[in-house]
């Protein structure tokens, strides 16, 4: 769950995600995704004040099923906005 996000020193929520579910990664979740309903979030310049940052819960005890493992956690994948949900 997430617990906090920001971008550019602004607050952002799930509003500012897209979701789609992998086969390899289960569910993934696109931030800034330039689809349609979501305007293009652009980066003017370096530096913190300029990132995206985020606190995530990853909540371990809501691990089960055939795809549970024994270590939990996420993976951040950076990529181009025409290049995500493969």
């Amino acid at each position: 769950m997430m617990k906090l996000c920001r971008w550019r020193g602004q607050k952002c929520g799930a509003e500012n995600f897209t979701t789609f579910v992998s086969f390899y990664r289960g569910l993934c979740y696109t931030f800034n995704p330039g689809a349609p309903g979501y305007p293009l979030l652009d980066v003017t310049s370096s530096g913190t004040s300029q990132a995206l940052s985020l606190i995530i819960d990853v909540q371990p005890k809501e691990y089960y099923g055939p795809f549970s493992y024994e270590g939990t956690g996420l993976k951040v994948l950076i990529h181009e906005q025409s290049s995500g949900q493969k």
